[in-house]
């Protein structure tokens, strides 16, 4: 245990079916912790599934991904808990490396922020709320 996160280190060698094991081991403790205990901000994770001990820092490295893209698009991933599940979720994190590294600058953007400061609007914010409302133009009125 560390600070608020449970790691879990387990032997599957003899595990016919590795990942159908683990996430019925997380359907159940996450189940267990909330109907005992109360606690329902549990976000489970897992990464691939390895037998050498040496890619243990890989492991861990794919489980924050899996946490990181789940904290980015909830409502998309709410059951996605494996880094094998994620799909195309995987490359996420890697094309917005890439973008910062590149110093890339949408430049539709730029201008709707020159805007912003020139007229002291919210135009930015507005269309990040028209886009996670699902273009929704009643919901984002009412935000």
């Amino acid at each position: 245990i560390d600070r608020n996160q449970l790691i879990l280190l387990t032997s599957l060698d003899n595990v016919k079916r590795p990942f159908h094991e683990i996430n019925n081991f997380i359907g159940t403790f996450v189940y267990n912790m909330e109907k005992r205990y109360g606690i329902k901000s549990i976000k489970p994770a897992f990464s691939s599934v390895y037998s050498d001990y040496q890619k243990i820092s890989k492991a861990y490295k794919e489980t924050l991904t899996v946490l990181s893209i789940k904290e980015k698009f909830p409502s998309d991933t709410t059951n996605i808990h494996s880094y094998q599940n994620l799909g195309i979720y995987q490359l996420i994190d890697l094309l917005l490396e890439q973008r910062k590294d590149a110093e890339y600058e949408n430049q539709a953007l730029q201008k709707l922020d020159e805007y912003d400061q020139k007229y002291n609007s919210n135009l930015i914010e507005t269309l990040e709320t028209y886009l996670n409302k699902d273009s929704n133009v009643g919901e984002v009125a009412k935000a």
